[in-house]
C-alpha cells in the first residue's frame, strides 16, 4: 500500500511541477512568436517606404499580421522626396500593443544636370 502511495505523490508532484513551468514556457514561446511578427511588419513598412521613396510611385500597403490601419504620407519637394508610414500592432485580445512607424527621405539626382556640371568644371580648369 505504501509502494501505491509513493507513486501517486511522486506523480502529483510532476503534476504541480508540469503546471508551474508549462505557463512560462508557453508565454515564451508565445512572445517570441508575435515579436517576430512584430519586427516582420517593421521590415515590410520600411522595404515599403524605401521603394516608394526611391521609384516615386504609390504603392500597395504591404500584409502586416495582426496590424490596424495603415497610414502612409508623402511629402515632396525639388530636392528630396520624404515618405512615412506607420501601423498598430494588435494583441491577440485587440488592444494596441505597439506602434511602428518607418519613414525614409530620398534626395533627388538628376544625371544630365550633374553631367553638365562636371564638363562646366572641366572647362573652368582648361581640361578636356
Amino acid at each position: 500500500m505504501s509502494e501505491i502511495k509513493g507513486a501517486s505523490l511522486s506523480q502529483a508532484s510532476v503534476t504541480v511541477e508540469a503546471a508551474l513551468i508549462m505557463p512560462v514556457l508557453l508565454l515564451t514561446i508565445l512572445s517570441s512568436l508575435y515579436l517576430t511578427m512584430h519586427v516582420r511588419n517593421g521590415t515590410c513598412m520600411t522595404a515599403s517606404c524605401i521603394e516608394q521613396a526611391i521609384s516615386g510611385r504609390d504603392q500597395e500597403n504591404p500584409a502586416l499580421f495582426f496590424a490596424g490601419e495603415v497610414e502612409r504620407n508623402k511629402e515632396e519637394s525639388d530636392s528630396q522626396r520624404k515618405i512615412s508610414m506607420s501601423a498598430g500592432t494588435f494583441y491577440f485580445s485587440g488592444q494596441l500593443l505597439w506602434r511602428t512607424s518607418s519613414e525614409r527621405i530620398y534626395k533627388k539626382y538628376y544625371p544630365v544636370t550633374y553631367l553638365r556640371k562636371i564638363r562646366g568644371v572641366k572647362g573652368l580648369l582648361g581640361e578636356g
